[in-house]
């Protein structure tokens, strides 16, 4: 049964898969070891003391891959790459209104001419057609809200790739696919894990700001002149002290 607030983001299920979480929970392991002082000078810090580059792993919510999927690389007579993959799965599929009872897997295939073979550098990677994930979440959002599904931000290291898309998701009830590519030039078995996290939901409210560009005035080089100043005279996390929303989840 829907059960819909207008300050929720509510998600259903069409399989019995792991749920979405705070993209907070989330953060990878490379970024949590990771020092945030890498010299002895005080401009010698790694990303991990940017609080905007946190703030876009942290923000918005996940939806974790469902099952282990192998991926496997091989290389062609003609030079090209071959990617195929195997699905390591274990859950059931909900028969119902907003699944196809015919589905037996959650990955589905896009028609190269859909996007462009020759445009795309990755598309000689994916011979007939490009994979898409087939999202077993139906995803709502109060009126006026979209979402912004894409890329998590700790996957910076990744060679898969989904193709980002916006989404109305407050009209749209069905689940939201995604066509994804595989960026990787090696050969070879490749593994993802069941809970990494694969799409990044970024909830917005439409409509919300119109855009004007503004001549440069003195009164607004003096503004910018000041934030510098107040940046300049503290040493380190400067923008976090005077600048920082805190509190981006729930």
């Amino acid at each position: 049964m829907r059960v819909f607030s207008k300050n929720k983001i509510n998600f259903y299920p069409t399989a019995s898969v792991d749920s979405p979480k705070q993209s907070q929970k989330f953060l990878p392991d490379w970024y949590k070891k990771l020092p945030k002082q890498i010299g002895i000078r005080h401009d010698m810090r790694s990303i991990k003391a940017c609080v905007p580059f946190l703030d876009a792993m942290a923000s918005g919510y996940v939806i974790p891959l469902w099952a282990d999927l192998n991926i496997f690389v091989d290389r062609e007579k003609n030079g090209s790459l071959k990617v195929s993959f195997e699905w390591n799965r274990n859950f059931r599929v909900y028969q119902g209104p907003t699944i196809d009872p015919t589905q037996d897997t959650f990955l589905g295939w896009h028609d190269h001419a859909q996007l462009g073979r020759s445009e795309c550098p990755f598309g000689k990677n994916h011979q007939v057609s490009y994979p898409k994930f087939n999202n077993p979440w139906v995803i709502e959002t109060p009126r006026g809200w979209s979402c912004f599904f894409k890329n998590h931000g700790s996957n910076i290291h990744s060679h898969l790739r989904i193709l980002e898309g916006v989404v109305d998701t407050d009209k749209f009830f069905s689940p939201v696919n995604f066509p994804f590519i595989w960026t990787g030039q090696e050969e070879g078995k490749f593994f993802i894990p069941k809970g990494y996290p694969l799409i990044h939901v970024f909830p917005f409210k439409r409509g919300g700001l119109k855009m004007k560009v503004h001549e440069c005035s003195e009164e607004t080089a003096k503004k910018i002149h000041d934030t510098h100043n107040k940046l300049s005279s503290v040493l380190m996390d400067a923008y976090k002290r005077f600048y920082w929303h805190k509190g981006r989840g729930e």
